[in-house]
């Protein structure tokens, strides 16, 4: 009985030990896979591996976009720079005391140190606003007030008349554009769903993948996925046609556009033109995308090429060290090289546009809040500086919440441009009272006292009364040699 109530003991323990064994193996198991899972969804190097292991090319490349695409409109949703509604934009110009004892010189007269240039600009529930000053030495030199509301925009100039000139903006669009719907969101949204289209369109494309393809940008050497992407004829029209369709009815898209000033044919001709390229499309056009991923799944590189021309984007980083290459096919090629300090960079850009060498060299260049731009630049460019000086620097600062860009020019002096965006306090409209339609310009302009206006302008910025008289006769120019003494490209160019 001993021997057997010893075994049956015996056996509870090893089978009390099973148990507890079963559930340390079990518990591991359980947090393997809880960590396996967490691993997936958290850390992107760990998706992006078993993204490429399981998916087909065409499901992981329409991953690789489609992240893309959700990143980029977080970042442009998450932007504290879109959505305001009010800017205010300051640009001063103080020229050298050496510049502005020759002008005196040659024009007889006190002449100006300073130059100011000042916007404000409002938009409201149901209107907007612009108010322009100019002056010089803190004397006001001309003005302009400017409102438009229900199709009517308003015009003053008080140092010409108290009275306005309104004219009709129904076919300004971008006058009459709702800002309001211009938000964060809404550049999200557009980015997203037409983001989405591309990203279908590479998705139903021939692609294939090439792992650990390896290279170098700039001397820095890379190890990348990479995905090629063969866009056939039918792919190229599917994808315009899709765009075309989404477009079409795509309110928000048709005010961007029609926001915009460089637009140049109605929206409905925009969208006619693209279902037109769809139709000039031949069953011969063909183009192949190539992309670059790296080990997180993030896109590193892209080249495009179609009809025997090839557009190509490539970033390479070592620790500290990052080098961006950028071409486009007779037009630009750019090479940027940085190193990262905390969140800073410093480097150079090595640049060709349209034929033109443009160096550059920053440093500690970083963004603060998300929107202002800190640091120093200085280019190289005889196109820039009108071959006047080698090289212009420019300070970038953050002044309480304005960005501020200041350069000094040779032979000419400081320049000073500070602007901040804000949202304005709610007003209302109130129609001017004393208005002239634009097709009654001609009364306008006869109650205007043009030689008083001029000359309260020429006083204001420092000119006599003889150097006023002889741009009315149109011979200041030419009795004046100005330029052997002051080299200005900017007066150069008005010559």
């Amino acid at each position: 009985m001993d021997n057997m109530a010893h075994g049956l003991e015996v056996m509870a323990k090893v089978e009390k030990q099973k148990k507890k064994t079963g559930v340390v193996i079990g518990t591991a198991a359980a947090l393997l896979v809880g960590g396996g899972v967490t691993a997936y969804a958290a850390v992107p190097a760990v998706r992006n591996t078993v993204n490429l292991a399981v998916m087909s090319p065409e499901k992981y490349c329409e991953s690789v976009y489609r992240n893309t695409v959700d990143e980029t409109a977080d970042i442009l949703g998450n932007s504290v720079v879109s959505g305001k509604n009010g800017v205010k934009l300051s640009a001063r110009l103080s020229l050298d005391d050496n510049v502005l004892e020759n002008m005196q010189q040659n024009m007889n007269s006190e002449f100006f140190k300073e130059l100011k240039f000042d916007v404000e600009g409002n938009y409201y529930d149901t209107w907007t606003e612009a108010l322009i000053s100019v002056t010089a030495d803190d004397k006001s030199v001309i003005s302009l007030n400017a409102f438009n509301h229900d199709n009517t925009a308003y015009i003053q100039i008080p140092q010409a008349s108290e009275k306005y000139i309104s004219y009709n903006t129904e076919d300004i669009t971008a006058l009459n554009q709702d800002n309001k719907t211009i938000t964060p969101d809404f550049y999200a949204d557009i980015t997203k769903r037409y983001g989405n289209i591309i990203a279908d369109v590479i998705a139903d494309s021939e692609n294939s993948i090439e792992k650990n393809s390896e290279g170098s940008v700039d001397g820095i050497a890379y190890k990348y996925n990479k995905i090629t992407t063969k866009i056939s004829s039918e792919n190229a029209k599917t994808l315009l046609t899709k765009i075309a369709d989404e477009a079409e009815s795509d309110e928000k898209l048709k005010s961007l556009y029609e926001s915009s000033s460089n637009a140049i044919s109605d929206y409905s001709d925009f969208i006619n033109d693209i279902r037109e390229n769809v139709d000039n499309i031949s069953s011969e056009d063909k183009a192949e995308l190539v992309t670059y991923v790296d080990i997180n799944g993030v896109i590193r590189g892209l080249e495009l090429a179609a009809d025997e021309a090839k557009a190509t984007f490539m970033m390479a980083q070592k620790g500290n060290d990052v080098s961006v290459k950028l071409e486009f096919p007779e037009s630009i090629s750019m090479t940027i090289t940085a190193t990262k300090n905390n969140d800073s960079y410093t480097g150079s850009i090595a640049a060709n546009v349209g034929g033109e060498d443009i160096k550059a060299d920053f440093e500690n260049i970083c963004f603060v809040d998300d929107k202002y731009i800190v640091g120093n630049v200085s280019v190289e460019s005889s196109e820039i500086t009108g071959g006047q000086s080698d090289v212009l620097a420019f300070s970038f600062e953050k002044i309480d919440d304005t960005q501020r860009v200041s350069t000094s020019v040779e032979e000419m002096g400081d320049l000073c441009i500070e602007w901040k965006m804000y949202d304005p306090e709610k007003k209302e409209f109130t129609a001017p009272e004393n208005v002239v339609a634009w097709d009654d310009m001609q009364s306008y302009i006869a109650e205007v006292d043009t030689e008083k206006l001029l000359s309260d302008v020429f006083n204001a910025l420092g000119l006599n009364e003889e150097v006023l008289e002889s741009l009315m006769y149109g011979n200041m120019f030419n009795s004046m040699n100005l330029m052997d003494d002051v080299r200005y490209t900017g007066i150069n160019d008005l010559m």
